[in-house]
């Protein structure tokens, strides 16, 4: 969707984002974090806007479908 994520600082969340890259991870209950980091993407929309994009690219490039699928098929061959 190409969006900044903000998510809390926990697993597996803290796999999925990479800090002020791809979003922010803030710790659950620092409620002024959480505002802070919410307003200043609100507003600041380049910020907002490179970090959403950098988001996608991340997860296109990781989370394919062909990836996977080569990785379980690997898998499998080494299984059997």
């Amino acid at each position: 969707m190409k969006k900044p994520v903000v998510a809390s600082k926990l697993p597996p969340l803290d796999e999925l984002v990479i800090h002020e890259k791809t979003g922010y991870l803030i710790s659950p209950n620092n409620t002024h974090e959480w505002v802070d980091t919410l307003s200043l993407l609100l507003l600041n929309k380049a910020l907002a806007q490179r970090i959403g994009e950098d988001a996608f690219t991340f997860c296109r490039e990781r989370f394919i479908n062909t990836h996977h699928v080569t990785q379980i098929s690997a898998l499998y061959q080494k299984i059997l």
